[in-house]
């Protein structure tokens, strides 16, 4: 499972045709696919994991989505299921492709 990931010290990978997570172990080569935390990932691109909690925060078509450890669910962060440019609230936002995202210091 991917909430093993994060024990292991291993890298996550997104599979952006595949609909998947996918982990990789340096250490013993291998490869490891954990489609899509049921399904609520869907085309993942980017993805950042928050320093203090180890979530990880995903870019998803036109969604930003987060993976909480401990709650081991996926919830929608920002944005909506359709395509646009439209700043306001999060779940009325729009976007166009996110490719990326990252934290900024609070410094």
């Amino acid at each position: 499972m991917i909430e093993d990931l994060k024990r292991k010290g291993q890298l996550i990978a997104t599979d952006t045709d595949n609909n998947a997570l996918r982990g990789i172990n340096s250490s013993t080569g291998t490869i490891n696919h954990h489609k899509c935390l049921n399904r609520s990932i869907v085309k993942p691109i980017g993805m950042v994991q928050e320093p203090t909690s180890g979530d990880i925060y995903i870019t998803a078509n036109f969604v930003v989505l987060r993976f909480g450890y401990a709650s081991r669910f996926v919830t929608s962060v920002v944005g909506s299921n359709n395509v646009g440019y439209r700043d306001g609230l999060f779940d009325e936002t729009m976007f166009d492709q996110m490719y990326s995202l990252t934290f900024l210091s609070p410094k």
